[in-house]
């Protein structure tokens, strides 16, 4: 009778702790029992739609294309070694893939990048590739990088899901932080600027929240031991290859995987451990720990060994290391592969050769770069610091281990310790704390939605922020680089017409846009003086490929094109330094791009802005100007609008000359050139 009226009320309690479960979680984590109001579930189902037609519009900004160019490495350390060996065009290859220790592997670069160019490798028969769109070029490896970050937002609805869900299982339904906490991501510039552009960042960021997810949900479950060592160990490998840096932001999770997680754990062991003395569950804590990482090993080990393998074959070649490992030389393998991993680490902890990227002080983390990346979250995220640490106060370590949530320990210090790290580090950028992104969304995202001020501001900034990573910052690049290939490498390809292009004061351009086949090289000249001085780089550039009356005759010289690409803020000046020092060589404006924002040359755009140009006096040097040419933008209104047009704007400029040079002025020709 007393177990019938047992199951009895485990049945009641088991109804009511249901009834509990689907209130809370429909409610966003409400006080248990309260009513799901009808608003409540169309603004429910609202935030459901308006998630959804974001991530459509993050794959279609992808086929505008964004001009907006954020930073070099997008390109020279993804997409343009690749594009080099996939398709056969000319390329610039980066210091960090030179033969003697490359710095990078390939295998995410060649993942992401080696299926849309094969594709258009096919499609136009390699012969033809010189009428090969930049457009595709650009496109195809953003798509997929594009589709990738959606593991970003699978790891913050997973984390969220277990942070707001009011019951122990992880088949909860979602409930409205969650959304919030999603929704405030898919709002986020960060998500149509960094996650759409190739950057081995981005996927940093993905494989980190796939650890997170992977860590915090092994320690909910207490079965399927082997995938959870499979899987972590597999993350923990490419991650680490992708970029070492990744060690940082796995330490803390990793550390609070191998002290808890066990597969055969159970409420009777813990309630045995419960008992034992602090001796003695210190040592069970570090056999644990020791026993957890050893079953890491051999997985870790096995997907290390492929990517070496990858990377040695990619950057040297399997035949040498064959021999080796044939003729069973140890030492001379060694020495022959490749571990980018170490060649990344010995480089990156000189000071002498980050100096060369610039070096930051240890504030500038904290202080510049989390608001740069996060805006008003990551003060939210400063301010509920503070508050938790005025809660702690007087602070006693057993009162506060007993309140912890452990996923939102892991969370916290998943920011902390990361953030501290990178501030130690010289060179500094906001790209490094890029993971961040998942614990503080996770954690604080929802608070974007708490009062409309705050909701109003945030959906500003990022707008904001949207335009101007995506069409105003560097903007200009790409779009000449895409006028210069369709109107000028691919006439110059098929007429067998020697061309010379200067690119001055920009971020480099990614050479492999324009879709030069290697055998047709020596038809195009790429000067780039992109982080010289100017104008003195490019007077001492223009000496060295100026024609000589001894060398070269008038037909030559008609025959030969020279286009130079340069910031309108600079325009004035390159055309009085032109009249100074090469009074034969008449300049047309042959394309120009508004908006183009560079803040390396913001003081000469500034100054263009209330003073207009330089040279507004000697327009005779500019021949027909820019209202003479067909292909020339025109400014559509005159006065602030027109200094406006011009200080921010990108040029492509047609250099001709007018007879024969005998000589040049001494001091361009004395002028120092590094290429």
């Amino acid at each position: 009778m007393g177990n019938r009226k047992r199951s009895q009320l485990k049945k009641t309690a088991s109804k009511e702790f249901t009834k509990f479960v689907a209130q809370s979680a429909s409610s966003g984590g409400n006080a248990p029992g309260k009513p799901v109001t009808p608003s409540r579930e169309t603004a429910f189902t609202w935030k459901l739609i308006i998630l959804s037609v974001l991530s459509v519009v993050r794959i279609l900004v992808v086929f505008l294309p964004q001009s907006g160019y954020i930073q070099p490495d997008e390109f020279f350390q993804f997409t343009e070694p690749v594009a080099g060996d996939v398709l056969g065009v000319e390329n610039l290859r980066a210091w960090e893939f030179n033969q003697t220790a490359p710095l990078r592997s390939m295998f995410f670069p060649a993942l992401f990048t080696f299926p849309p160019l094969q594709y258009l490798k096919m499609f136009y028969l390699t012969s033809n590739l010189g009428n090969a769109s930049t457009y595709v070029l650009l496109v195809g490896p953003r798509f997929l990088m594009t589709i990738a970050s959606f593991g970003i937002d699978f790891a913050i609805y997973r984390l969220c899901r277990m942070l707001y869900a009011t019951g122990p299982s992880l088949k909860t339904s979602l409930s409205h932080k969650s959304l919030d906490c999603l929704l405030a991501h898919a709002t986020c510039y960060l998500a149509y600027s960094y996650y759409t552009h190739t950057f081995s960042n981005t996927i940093e960021t993905i494989l980190f929240g796939l650890l997170l997810v992977s860590v915090v949900e092994s320690l909910r479950q207490s079965d399927s031991a082997r995938p959870t060592y499979f899987k972590i160990s597999i993350l923990l490998a490419v991650g680490f290859f992708n970029r070492p840096t990744f060690a940082v932001f796995a330490f803390v999770p990793m550390l609070y995987w191998l002290a808890t997680y066990a597969a055969t754990n159970n409420s009777k062991a813990n309630s045995k451990s419960s008992r034992l003395s602090k001796g003695v569950w210190l040592w069970s804590l570090l056999r644990t720990a020791g026993k957890n990482g050893f079953k890491l090993i051999i997985p870790f080990t096995l997907s290390a060994t492929f990517l070496v393998l990858l990377d040695t074959g990619y950057h040297r070649g399997l035949a040498e290391l064959s021999t080796a490992i044939s003729e069973l030389s140890v030492g001379k393998a060694f020495e022959y592969i490749v571990l980018t991993p170490r060649n990344f680490l010995q480089y990156n902890l000189q000071t002498k050769n980050l100096s060369n990227h610039g070096l930051h002080p240890v504030w500038f983390h904290a202080a510049v770069c989390m608001p740069w990346l996060f805006t008003i979250l990551a003060l939210i995220f400063y301010l509920d610091v503070l508050l938790k640490i005025k809660s702690l106060y007087p602070f006693n370590i057993r009162n506060w281990i007993a309140s912890c949530n452990p996923t939102v320990s892991v969370l916290y210090l998943s920011i902390i310790l990361p953030l501290i790290s990178f501030s130690l580090m010289p060179h500094q950028e906001p790209r490094f704390i890029l993971p961040l992104v998942i614990p503080l969304f996770c954690l604080l995202g929802y608070r974007l939605f708490t009062f409309p001020f705050i909701t109003l501001l945030w959906l500003g900034i990022n707008f904001n922020l949207v335009v101007f990573y995506g069409h105003i910052h560097q903007a200009g690049v790409i779009p000449c680089l895409t006028h210069l290939q369709s109107t000028v490498v691919a006439p110059s390809l098929a007429t067998a017409q020697p061309t010379t292009l200067i690119f001055a004061r920009q971020y480099l351009p990614p050479r492999h846009l324009l879709a030069i086949p290697r055998e047709q090289r020596h038809l195009v000249t790429i000067h780039d003086l992109s982080i010289l001085d100017f104008p003195t780089a490019f007077l001492a550039q223009l000496a060295q490929i100026s024609p000589s009356s001894e060398k070269t005759d008038a037909d030559t010289t008609t025959n030969h094109s020279i286009y130079m690409t340069i910031p309108g803020c600079l325009s004035g000046q390159m055309r009085q330094s032109l009249a100074d020092h090469f009074p034969n060589v008449t300049v047309n404006l042959q394309y120009q791009y508004f908006p183009h924002f560079s803040a390396e040359d913001l003081a000469a755009s500034v100054r263009m802005l209330f003073e207009g140009p330089e040279d507004d006096n000697n327009n005779n040097q500019t021949s027909s100007s820019s209202s003479s040419s067909s292909t020339t933008a025109s400014v559509p209104f005159w006065g602030a609008g027109r200094r406006l047009h011009e200080s921010f704007s990108m040029n492509i400029w047609k250099l001709s000359y007018n007879e024969p040079v005998g000589t040049v002025e001494a001091e361009a020709e004395n002028s120092t050139f590094a290429e």
